[in-house]
């Protein structure tokens, strides 16, 4: 029950940080047209800052999920199997 609870767990904190790369990988993108059009600005490095943060993001994610479906696949081999024909 413990490894089925931490296995949901890793599997929403893997969506949200993928969920987060997508926002500032977004934000990266527009921060880009932005200083195309008008130049850099004030917050000089921002297209750099967006897209790094969505770059960790992105790997975080893909490393938390890839943990989640290897916790689970070991979950389900550690289940006791039912056979009908022992009933």
């Amino acid at each position: 029950m413990m490894m089925k609870m931490m296995s949901i767990g890793l599997w929403i904190l893997g969506g949200l940080l993928l969920l987060i790369a997508l926002l500032f990988g977004g934000a990266s993108v527009l921060a880009f047209i932005a200083r195309v059009q008008h130049g850099r600005g004030l917050l000089f490095a921002d297209v750099e800052f967006f897209g790094m943060i969505a770059l960790i993001a992105a790997v975080l994610g893909a490393a938390v999920l890839f943990a989640a479906r290897k916790l689970s696949t070991f979950e389900k081999r550690d289940e006791p199997q039912h056979n009908p024909t022992d009933d």
